[in-house]
């Protein structure tokens, strides 16, 4: 069966609850690590706001997982330990079932994606991931705003957050788009994004870093919001 990519969020509102999850960043590897049919994963905090900011939101999780099949996917969900508390903690849930179709680059050494023909029809999400060079820390978050800003004029995306795995060095986004070109005017007609691009490559910010397109499968959960995606997502199947 094929490979299969999940991406969950999860909101905690009480104080009891967020210190929880933010310890669960440090306890919950052993666990994770066990979980059979997982190949890849990543538990990351958010940042604050809807888009990319160097502060953090206490309140909002991430876990990426590349599975087997959708069978070790809802194996995990359905059934384990650590997912079932994650469910029941956690006031609000957005989960996305993925199947990635274009990368380059790598985390942490790995690509660890198969990834499918692509069709580009529909919406889509994106998951950027850099390493920060230590010493382009202070000249790449004064760029960040900018950036962070653009993404509530103009073409916006269906959902988007910051989230990483390390505060400040290691960062990534997941977003969703209502098309493949939405993104792209994004990305390239975007001034303040494109100038980011070009300054990446000029200054050497990354010392590694991935891009990865995924095509939507499924989007479920209680998120605020949560509306728009399943609503672009069931035109598209319609």
């Amino acid at each position: 069966m094929a490979q299969v990519t999940t991406v969950s969020f999860y909101k905690f509102n009480s104080r009891a609850d967020r210190w929880w999850a933010f310890g669960m960043m440090g306890k919950a590897g052993i666990e994770m690590g066990k979980v059979e049919g997982r190949t890849f994963w990543k538990l990351m905090g958010t940042g604050g706001g809807d888009a990319y900011q160097w502060y953090p939101d206490w309140s909002t999780y991430a876990l990426l997982s590349v599975w087997e099949d959708a069978a070790a996917a809802k194996r995990f969900f359905d059934t384990h330990e650590v997912a079932r508390e994650y469910n029941s903690r956690s006031d609000q849930q957005l989960y996305f079932e993925l199947q990635p179709y274009r990368a380059h680059g790598s985390w942490g050494g790995e690509q660890p994606f198969e990834l499918v023909p692509p069709d580009e029809s529909g919406p889509i999400c994106v998951m950027t991931r850099a390493r920060i060079r230590p010493k382009k820390l202070i000249r790449f978050w004064r760029r960040v705003p900018q950036v962070s800003k653009s993404l509530h004029f103009g073409t916006a995306p269906l959902f988007g957050k910051g989230v990483g795995t390390l505060p400040l060095i290691q960062q990534a986004t997941f977003s969703c788009w209502p098309s493949a070109e939405a993104l792209r005017d994004y990305a390239y007609k975007r001034k303040e994004h494109a100038e980011v691009v070009k300054l990446t490559r000029q200054l050497d910010w990354y010392s590694e870093e991935m891009f990865t397109r995924f095509i939507p499968k499924r989007i479920e959960g209680n998120w605020a919001g949560i509306e728009r995606l399943q609503d672009a997502l069931s035109s598209t199947a319609t």
